[in-house]
């Protein structure tokens, strides 16, 4: 990793606004894989240790993110929106493929939240390969904050919550980055 890619303290606030960047191109995805129309209700910067509502979330895909930028980025998905991305699949013959198009959405959705964070931060943002959690991903985000690779920096860490939701109201889907601390040198392990 070259200097200019190296990690770097980003403003809680400049990462909302482009985590709400990315929020549009978002909407389309989520619309193409379900069939709803989904809009970005808010995007807000919370404590990373704040509750999600238990089973609420039951589906997620989860990615490590590296680079200008680490952390994580979770898609937490709804019951309602899920049943949505099944019917699309049934509807296109594809009834045995909806974890494929969950990861397809997650890898699309990702993407575009870190290109439009990178592309704000003129770095280079590199994801992992998703992970995708058929139940239990409000505890699944819960594990990862707790034993992720800065673990013992979280007391205070704030994660971006970009909330989407239907034309009722409903929340559909929930777009979580997590950014971690930057260690300076002195306190990274060797």
């Amino acid at each position: 990793m070259s200097d200019g890619d190296a990690p770097k303290a980003l403003d809680t606030d400049r990462l909302c606004e482009l985590t709400r960047a990315s929020a549009d191109a978002s909407s389309h995805a989520f619309a193409q894989f379900s069939g709803l129309p989904l809009r970005v209700s808010e995007t807000s910067a919370i404590s990373a240790e704040a509750p999600l509502e238990p089973g609420r979330w039951p589906k997620g895909i989860f990615f490590d993110i590296e680079g200008k930028l680490e952390g994580q980025i979770g898609i937490l998905l709804s019951p309602t929106l899920c049943e949505a991305v099944e019917g699309v699949a049934s509807g296109r013959g594809l009834t045995d493929a909806l974890d494929s198009m969950l990861l397809e959405l997650g890898n699309i959705v990702a993407s575009q939240t870190v290109s439009a964070i990178a592309d704000g931060v003129r770095g280079r943002i590199v994801l992992s390969i998703p992970h995708l959690v058929t139940e239990g991903a409000d505890r699944e985000l819960a594990w990862r904050i707790a034993h992720g690779s800065h673990a013992a920096a979280t007391a205070g860490l704030q994660r971006i919550d970009a909330a989407f939701t239907d034309e009722s109201g409903s929340h559909c889907a929930l777009v979580i980055l997590v950014p971690q601390p930057v260690l300076d040198a002195s306190s990274r392990s060797v």
